[in-house]
């Protein structure tokens, strides 16, 4: 459940996105299965946590496969956005 996330320090976003963005795997882009579960959680989740994990993923020296990945979850982010943006107009 949701329970004690609005007091977050970042942590479950953290691992959120670090289990959507492995090191390891033969593909640059997390399982769909993963994807489609983290996109139903995109509304719940707090931007200002998100956004500083992926942007870790995207350091420089992090492995090319994490930082593909990441790309991967931020174009979904923007999807769910579009899709919450255009319902509600």
């Amino acid at each position: 459940g949701s329970t004690g996330r609005a007091k977050s320090d970042g942590t479950y976003e953290r691992n959120l996105i670090s289990e959507l963005c492995p090191p390891g795997g033969m593909k640059a882009e997390p399982p769909p299965d993963q994807m489609r579960s983290f996109a139903q959680a995109i509304p719940n989740l707090n931007p200002d946590l998100i956004c500083p994990a992926l942007l870790d993923a995207l350091e420089d020296g992090q492995p090319w496969i994490i930082r593909a990945k990441a790309l991967c979850v931020m174009e979904i982010c923007i999807n769910v956005a579009e899709d919450v943006l255009r319902i509600s107009s």
